[in-house]
């Protein structure tokens, strides 16, 4: 049976140079050319790009999403991040990804997300006491240190020093840069040739020594919520021969939720500040929203269920400026598409940079509209929105991401006044220029300055 898809209008070589210099833009180019779903020339063999949210949706919902890869991840592995994080919730699939999910279930209820809350709160103010009397800030690097300490207290219970914290930064940064070389240049390439290789399995087997030596400690600690505590007890009273109980299992599943909790809010809410330096009227209305939730609140702080247009501010972000705008999986089995054959072992690129920008499903797609998600967050069908995936492998912490958005846009602009350090170029809030490497960043970083508003009141960290 042949493939009825169009290709991309190049071949291998030239799609590779195109893709080495601007991957997503070249994608997205090439869906714009063919109108809809293609193969993509590649390193790794012919791409199935899909653009359409009728072959999600049906690989979601009638296919179970069979495109994740089979075999068992080992040390050896030539993918970056299956070389840092083994098998864990992104790498695995079957058996597998159904134990991590099943464990993880409890980490995400609501009664936790509260916990989280109070949590980031705490940390937020704690870690932006000295803001204002900095001369420039480069936000992304300092919102990650809150997002990772609610990683590390809220959700893991772990401590890590200051030396720790930014080694495991510093990994997960080199190890996103080498995973879009491993995508577009392939694993030789990747591994040989790219500077940023250098090193890597050294930084890689040290970050997991970091969450090997705080695993017994913390096992033992009495506090009732702890994940690792959980995690072990699952892990030990499960009969399954196919699951290693042991400390590797553990650390891969630790790993992986910090790789996976910690850019994805980071990078986000750096879009989101990006954008609102353009959009004065949009900061003023979250502004009115924070100063009701602070004044309806007994602690004087900002509940995250009072703050919708917060989150219509961060969902709207997340449509024009996913995180990770380009989902690659790997078919375990052949499938047919309609009236297309993709074999197995086939790579699949789902676009959402794409998809989210389509007028198909968005109306005005490149306006910066929050009041499109006022009461209807989940009114647009999942499949034309994927920031955190879709069916059985949706992220589980994506109603965390919202909060820990949304409550942190809030409250830096009910304490501070913002303005860029630099001139920033007058675009289109939809073009603001980007860069790749698996995320999306905002291009040449964003080095802010912050002015605390006279009003404001602060709690410390306790």
């Amino acid at each position: 049976m042949t493939s009825s898809l169009p290709k991309a209008p190049w071949g291998v070589l030239e799609t590779a140079l195109r893709l080495a210099k601007a991957p997503i833009k070249t994608l997205d180019q090439a869906k714009r050319s063919v109108n809809g779903n293609y193969i993509l020339p590649s390193v790794w063999g012919p791409a199935y790009v899909i653009c359409e949210k009728d072959v999600v949706d049906t690989l979601s919902k009638e296919l179970n999403w069979n495109i994740v890869q089979k075999d068992p991840v080992t040390e050896d592995s030539p993918d970056p991040l299956k070389q840092l994080g083994g098998d864990f919730n992104v790498t695995s699939d079957g058996y597998f990804h159904k134990h991590f999910r099943d464990t993880l279930r409890n980490q995400f209820s609501r009664y936790r997300l509260d916990d989280y809350a109070e949590v980031l709160i705490k940390s937020f103010d704690y870690f932006t006491k000295d803001w204002e009397q900095q001369k420039a800030i480069e936000f992304s690097q300092k919102i990650g240190d809150i997002t990772l300490h609610v990683i590390c207290k809220g959700i893991l219970d772990i401590d890590f020093s200051i030396e720790e914290k930014i080694h495991i930064r510093k990994t997960i940064n080199r190890v996103y840069t080498l995973e879009t070389q491993y995508i577009i240049l392939g694993s030789i390439a990747t591994s040989v040739l790219s500077p940023w290789a250098f090193g890597y399995r050294r930084m890689a087997n040290k970050m997991r020594n970091i969450f090997d030596s705080k695993i017994d400690g913390v096992a033992q600690c009495p506090f009732s919520k702890s994940y690792i505590k959980e995690f072990i007890k699952k892990e030990q009273n499960t009969r399954s021969p196919v699951v290693d109980v042991g400390r590797k299992k553990i650390i891969d599943d630790l790993l992986g939720l910090t790789v996976a909790g910690l850019d994805t809010v980071n990078v986000a809410t750096t879009w989101a500040m990006r954008i609102l330096i353009e959009r004065p009227d949009v900061v003023e209305k979250i502004r009115a929203e924070a100063e009701v939730a602070k004044k309806s609140s007994v602690d004087n702080n900002i509940d995250y269920k009072m703050i919708p247009y917060a989150r219509s501010v961060f969902l709207e972000t997340l449509r024009l400026y996913p995180p990770f705008p380009l989902i690659i999986k790997q078919t375990v089995d052949e499938m047919v598409l309609g009236s297309t054959l993709i074999p197995s072992k086939s790579w699949v690129f789902f676009l959402a940079y794409s998809m989210h920008r389509d007028s198909r499903w968005f109306t005005d797609p490149d306006e910066f509209i929050p009041e499109r998600w006022h009461g209807n967050e989940w009114g647009l069908e999942e499949a034309a929105f994927l920031p955190f995936g879709a069916g059985i492998h949706r992220c589980q912490g994506w109603e965390l991401a919202l909060i820990e958005g949304s409550l942190l846009i809030a409250l830096i602009y009910n304490k501070y006044d913002v303005e860029p350090v630099k001139k920033l170029g007058n675009y289109n809030v939809a073009y603001i220029p980007y860069k790749y490497k698996i995320n999306l960043c905002v291009k040449g970083g964003l080095p802010l300055r912050f002015k605390r508003r006279k009003h404001s009141l602060s709690r410390g960290l306790t």
